[in-house]
């Protein structure tokens, strides 16, 4: 439409999401170059991808971290105090939040908690989310005999009361752009273990400055950081929760506004 109508509106391609850059996209965005103002990133990764590619004149693309975090909508939730099931504790469970699919890697998760809870056998997790994967989690979980340690716990529109009440917050996704439910929980100073998928976990976690990455599908890099969590000083926890804190920041609504005033300067 683009292509074939003059608009006298002015048009702002929003790139939301790890972009898969195929041929077909790359052609296709190409094309409409002269055509937009202004192309927006989430992330800086993101960015440079595109840079690199030279799909886009260098100076129409911009950084505009997402609006993620509405911190009075935040504030609410946290105060409408829901029920949390007795077995989740700060002192014992790893949680992980999203949709069960192939991107959120929840196999990868099970497979490697199954060999970490040999060692710590007082540790559990719990998975909020639906998805296409349930019964495959299920099964597995089944086949290895985790159903007392693993939690299935399904779609859960307040997720703030479990962040609070659990020890670390795990993601092991494939790929993320920036990754939602990461800012969420550091934003809710929570300590992060998160894959170095692409693109936004590595940014957000500073390459591991503000939280623990793994490399993505590495069992023994999960194993390892994991230990680093355990056996770190509090002091060098809290460290890394201040700095991603101050990082998720970058993501809240109010930010998102006054980056985006002023591109349209």
């Amino acid at each position: 439409m683009i292509l074939f109508f003059n608009y006298k509106t002015k048009i702002i391609l929003r790139v939301s999401g790890y972009p898969k850059l195929n041929f077909l996209r790359k052609i296709f965005w190409k094309t409409i170059d002269k055509k937009i103002l202004f192309v927006t990133s989430p992330t800086i990764s993101t960015l440079n991808l595109l840079l690199s590619n030279n799909i886009f004149s260098e100076n129409k693309i911009k950084y505009l971290p997402d609006p993620i975090l509405k911190i009075k909508d935040i504030q609410l939730k946290r105060k409408e105090n829901n029920k949390v099931e007795n077995f989740v504790s700060k002192e014992n469970t790893l949680i992980s939040i999203g949709r069960l699919t192939k991107q959120k890697n929840f196999i990868f998760l099970i497979n490697v908690f199954k060999e970490i809870s040999k060692k710590y056998k007082k540790l559990n997790l719990i998975i909020l989310g639906e998805g296409e994967q349930r019964k495959i989690l299920e099964k597995k979980i089944k086949d290895y005999n985790l159903s007392d340690k693993i939690y299935l716990l399904g779609y859960k529109k307040n997720i703030y009361d479990y962040l609070k009440k659990s020890k670390i917050f795990v993601l092991t996704s494939l790929w993320e752009d920036p990754g939602f439910v990461l800012l969420e929980a550091g934003y809710s100073n929570k300590t992060i273990l998160s894959s170095d998928c692409p693109n936004g976990p590595k940014e957000i976690l500073d390459n591991g400055n503000n939280g623990y990455l793994f490399k993505s599908n590495s069992s023994n890099d999960f194993i390892s950081n994991f230990e680093k969590i355990i056996n770190s000083e509090n002091s060098v926890l809290k460290k890394k929760k201040i700095l991603l804190k101050k990082k998720c920041k970058d993501f809240t609504l109010l930010n998102h506004f006054k980056k985006l005033k002023d591109i349209l300067k």
